[in-house]
């Protein structure tokens, strides 16, 4: 780990290399290299955007707030400590207190908020609370979607779905209208999520759709529409067989107001594939996340096949949190053009997706079948690995990337091509990651000025080069 003698390196304004260089005549001269006084030193410092209520408690104000992260967690968690700890503003009110955050999910653009809370809930409190949640998380995070759970079940309005949320306008009441419309309506319109394979067929996805529920019957529409299969095939694949069929349902209460929903099938969920063992399990989780994840109050499901049960065991969110996917944006190497880079959406647990040494080594194992573009190559020569990355941390808005000398010896022997798609691949793929403008790179913790002797210069961090990025 070189931290500590970065720390010392803002101190210098100017470093004078030993470098030569000879002029067509031959003579040799001694060169001085300049380099900008950069602050490497480990930081986040983030600035969103939480909404509080005004004074009179009728609409969500914006108020800034300047935040330190440490470098190994999800910025997130600190955003919502934030908005939950209350303004700082006196002319703002909290919009809820007592609350405290268990776990956050950041999926393709569904972010899934779980909080704890002891003694009574106030209805009109978690409405105020989710409405704020979902347009600070929206800024926040650039998503779509906000599901917010309270003691590990979904929170509906007046015991009825409220769907996924979105950022909407300011005016509560407003908000608090529809609410009340949907809740009367019979066959209400509703934002769902649904849960389905990845194209790998290892991992969950969401997909979001706007659904119609004739006479209020959620669970069969749910059901119905997980059966039918995914809409975006392309990223997704479908969960369950086509020939299952859902012959009825019930909904147990349980202690503390929670409730368990029984689906009666004419055959287990499952979906045939060769590519996991279990597949049972990945069916039974999707169907966990997308009845939990709608339904009010419902903290888990349990499977019965024509009547009888499969061994009554409670299917709960928390058992396959470890099977959501999140995507990744690497940038590969196009396999017909050279210094041209595509990018290819790559689908991990969604747990790791946020830290900088995950995406690296993602970039440094090159191309998998499950990914969406084929036509790509690896970006790393031969000789260079996730081994000789020294160490990776966030300096503000800059990744500082420290690799071993081994890398830099490996780098003499390959083209000016090659040494220019491997450091663009990597600038380009983590500058992908929110609030990164740039990388500097670093040879066992020194600023140096080419990996390959003539090559890019390395000195300074280094932007996105948008330039060579094809889109297929």
């Amino acid at each position: 780990m070189k931290r500590m003698l970065c720390l010392l390196l803002p101190a210098l304004l100017l470093l004078i290399s030993c470098g030569v260089w000879t002029d067509d005549g031959g003579t040799e001269y001694e060169k001085e290299l300049l380099m900008r006084e950069v602050d490497l030193s480990p930081s986040i410092v983030i600035n969103p955007v939480l909404y509080f209520l005004n004074s009179a408690g009728t609409k969500l104000e914006a108020e800034t707030r300047e935040l330190t992260v440490p470098q190994d967690d999800m910025r997130e968690k600190y955003v919502v400590r934030a908005l939950l700890g209350g303004p700082v503003s006196s002319s703002l009110l909290p919009v809820a207190q007592g609350y405290e955050l268990q776990n956050i999910e950041l999926l393709p653009d569904v972010v899934n908020v779980y909080l704890n809370k002891e003694g009574v809930r106030r209805e009109t409190e978690l409405i105020n609370m989710k409405m704020a949640l979902a347009a600070t998380l929206s800024d926040y995070t650039g998503k779509t979607f906000i599901n917010v759970f309270v003691n590990g079940a979904q929170v509906g309005y007046r015991g009825v779905p409220t769907g996924a949320l979105q950022k909407s306008n300011d005016d509560l009441s407003e908000e608090l209208n529809l609410m009340q419309q949907r809740a009367q309506a019979d066959s209400p319109t509703l934002q769902a999520v649904l849960y389905f394979l990845d194209s790998s067929e290892s991992l969950l996805l969401p997909e979001t759709r706007r659904l119609a529920f004739h006479e209020k019957d959620y669970i069969t529409v749910l059901v119905e529409q997980m059966i039918s299969g995914p809409e975006d095939a392309y990223s997704h694949k479908p969960v369950v067989e086509s020939t299952l069929i859902l012959r009825g349902y019930n909904i147990a209460d349980n202690a503390g107001g929670k409730k368990t929903v029984q689906l009666n099938f004419n055959m287990e969920p499952f979906f045939g594939s060769q590519k996991f063992i279990d597949s049972n399990r990945m069916a039974v989780a999707a169907l966990t996340f997308t009845i939990c994840g709608f339904m009010p109050d419902v903290t888990g499901i349990e499977i019965l096949v024509n009547g009888r049960s499969t061994g009554g065991a409670v299917h709960r969110i928390s058992d396959y949190q470890e099977l959501l996917g999140s995507n990744l944006l690497l940038y590969l190497q196009s396999g017909t053009t050279s210094r041209v880079l595509l990018g290819v959406d790559r689908v991990i647990a969604q747990e790791q997706s946020y830290h900088p040494m995950v995406i690296l080594t993602e970039l440094m194992r090159g191309p998998s079948a499950a990914d969406n573009i084929s036509d790509v190559e690896s970006t790393m020569p031969v000789g260079v690995s996730a081994e000789d990355i020294a160490d990776v941390y966030i300096a503000n808005d800059i990744i500082v990337l420290d690799i071993s000398k081994n890398a830099k010896e490996v780098m003499q022997t390959v083209s000016a091509d090659t040494e220019f798609v491997m450091v663009f691949s990597i600038v380009n793929t983590l500058t992908s990651i929110e609030g990164i403008r740039s990388v500097q790179f670093l040879v066992e913790g020194e600023r140096v000025e080419y990996l390959r002797e003539g090559g890019v210069s390395i000195i300074d961090p280094i932007m996105k080069n948008p330039g060579i990025i094809r889109y297929s």
